[in-house]
């Protein structure tokens, strides 16, 4: 392609621009200073203006100038009016180009960021609130396609979209944790920062929008951790107030029962209604130490759970045979019944049977305390034809909906203050759930407020062929004859342990002698190694309960040494036996089970 004219003449300002020193060209020439890659560029804007193709030319291309560098000129010209005669006009343009071209460097590297970001960018018209421009993240952010969200109104992303167009309106420059809406409808959270700014004749914003569900749910369980803790406080505040009505109630009895007997003489009838009365709330008092000690065993893990095949019609007959007596003995107008009256005798489950026991007695208990008249039905019936289903059913108060779920935690009673008419620790319910759980099995209940209440819970059916059915053993000695003028020696620092023991054993007609340490405890039997027993306390002063054994057996070999304390922890019984004691009984004594020790073991 060539283009013909005589010559192209410049003016000076021309020639500063093009960098020349003559006044007119050639073609050819002309084309010398142009850089060779624009030839064809130039060449085809002239051809195309002598044809008359075009009525003036406008373009720009690069010429050479010193040192190997080029120059952008702006080029525009018409006819004359005369035959192949252009009038042209040319400006330097080189800085406008460098500024182009940083623009478009700028353009698409916000272009990138504005594509690649983590975050949705929403470009979008503060006055017809529609959304001009959003990025990938934008549409995965929302669940749209861009297409879907360019016809959307920006406002429609937001749960309360009149906040957030006040926001705007006030150019507030952000929002946190604000809720906004997915295209599937799902409500999340966001943080949003606003930039304003005028752009195409218009009001814009730039809004980036970030995803803040992970801190607004970590957030939330802070919260929750928070509201825990203050719950877990005040009901353990609740707890130790409650604890402190339930123990000085009891010890109210005792103490004041025991300071009449002491004060005057009373009949018979009285003394004996009185003693009733002490020994009751004794029980009582002894009944909630040992929830006490249940709850912190099941909470540190260190309750011993020793399963078996257990004889269901075993449990319950004595169960039965228990409240019965209760029943009784409270004068309610309460009829008590297993189901079902039939009970095969094969029939088991693998459970720990004193803690099966103690399940049902819980449960059996606050039936009794909840139900004032109707009846109390308890056993179990078969699902699937192997799964023993327990239950304990009553026709007391009832429990309302409300509380269903939180009977079964720690400190919780369904009626928790000042005005409440049943009393209790609210552990029963709590240690029996976990109990039940600790044997794999569960535990539920249904009720409603006055229609009674049922608990229900499971155990491992059976796991060998043959039912273990525990029974009270047999002592080795079965007459008082057999321990008359037997004698015991009591190590113990608190004297009145002594009373007691001597006063437990004095129908036997054994010979109860006592010492305060274990110093005075190892002279006198290096003196009179004629003892059958001894009954020894661990905490002393001085000399220990374990040391004082350890060093009369060094001695005395043969002699049984029965530890009585107070220690009553799990572990405490095998610690003792691995220290050289033949047995461990705790405080406070049981008759029954102290002469079956004793029984078991003297000499």
């Amino acid at each position: 392609m060539e283009f013909k004219y005589q010559k192209i003449t410049v003016d000076s300002v021309c020639k500063d621009i093009l960098n020349v020193n003559t006044d007119s060209y050639s073609e050819s020439e002309f084309l010398n200073i142009v850089i060779k890659n624009d030839h064809r560029r130039v060449v085809s804007n002239m051809v195309k203006f002598l044809k008359n193709l075009t009525q003036s030319i406008d373009f720009e291309f690069r010429i050479k100038v010193k040192e190997n560098k080029s120059k952008w000129i702006h080029c525009m010209g018409m006819n004359s009016g005369k035959n192949n005669v252009v009038v042209g006009f040319i400006k330097d343009v080189s800085e406008n180009k460098k500024l182009e071209k940083e623009l478009s460097l700028n353009e698409e590297k916000y272009r990138m960021i504005f594509e690649t970001g983590s975050d949705g960018v929403f470009l979008v018209n503060i006055d017809s609130e529609k959304i001009l421009e959003v990025n990938e993240a934008g549409t995965k952010l929302f669940g749209y396609s861009q297409n879907d969200l360019l016809q959307k109104m920006f406002l429609d992303l937001w749960v309360d979209p009149d906040f957030i167009n006040a926001t705007i309106k006030s150019q507030q420059l952000r929002v946190y944790s604000e809720m906004a809406i997915r295209s599937n409808g799902v409500n999340f959270p966001i943080d949003a920062t606003f930039s304003y700014f005028y752009y195409n004749n218009s009001n814009v914003l730039i809004a980036s929008i970030r995803d803040v569900s992970d801190r607004f749910e970590s957030e939330r369980e802070i919260i929750r951790a928070k509201e825990k803790a203050e719950e877990s406080d005040r009901l353990k505040s609740s707890f130790l107030a409650n604890m402190s009505h339930e123990i000085r109630t009891p010890l109210n009895a005792i103490v004041g029962f025991s300071k009449l007997l002491i004060r005057r003489n009373y009949t018979d009838e009285k003394r004996n209604v009185m003693m009733n009365e002490i020994q009751n709330n004794s029980d009582q008092l002894l009944n909630i130490i040992n929830d006490i000690l249940d709850i912190s065993k099941i909470e540190s893990n260190q309750l011993d759970i020793e399963c078996a095949d257990v004889s269901i019609k075993f449990i319950l007959s004595d169960l039965y045979e228990i409240f019965k007596l209760q029943i009784e003995n409270s004068r309610k107008n309460i009829s008590l019944e297993i189901v079902p009256q039939t009970i095969p005798n094969e029939l088991s489950v693998w459970a720990d049977p004193y803690r099966m026991k103690q399940i049902f007695s819980n449960l059996l208990n606050n039936a009794v305390k909840f139900t004032s008249d109707g009846f109390i039905k308890f056993g179990y019936y078969l699902e699937n034809k192997t799964q023993p289903i327990f239950f304990v059913a009553d026709t007391g108060k009832g429990i309302a909906k409300a509380n269903l779920s939180i009977i079964f935690e720690h400190f919780r009673q369904e009626e928790d203050s000042y005005t409440r008419r049943y009393g209790g620790t609210g552990l029963g319910l709590s240690i029996s759930k976990s109990l039940v759980e600790l044997m794999g099995g569960r535990i539920w209940v249904e009720s409603d407020k006055g229609k009674g209440a049922t608990f229900f819970f499971t155990l491992p059916p059976q796991k060998n062929l043959e039912p273990v059915v525990f029974e009270k053993e047999e002592t080795i000695l079965k007459s008082k004859s057999d321990l008359k003028n037997k004698r015991i020696l009591l190590v113990d620092d608190v004297e009145n342990s002594f009373y007691v023991v001597s006063e437990i054993l004095d129908e036997y007609d054994i010979e109860v002698n006592y010492v305060n340490d274990g110093i005075k405890a190892i002279n006198l039997l290096k003196e009179d190694a004629n003892y059958q027993l001894i009954l020894m306390d661990i905490q002393m002063p001085g000399l220990n309960g374990i040391e004082t054994t350890k060093r009369i057996k060094s001695f005395l070999p043969h002699i049984p040494v029965i530890a009585q304390t107070a220690y009553a922890l799990k572990g405490d019984e095998e610690a003792f036996l691995g220290q050289g004691m033949d047995a461990y009984i705790s405080k406070p004594l049981d008759l029954d089970e102290l002469v079956d020790k004793i029984l078991k073991h003297i000499l």
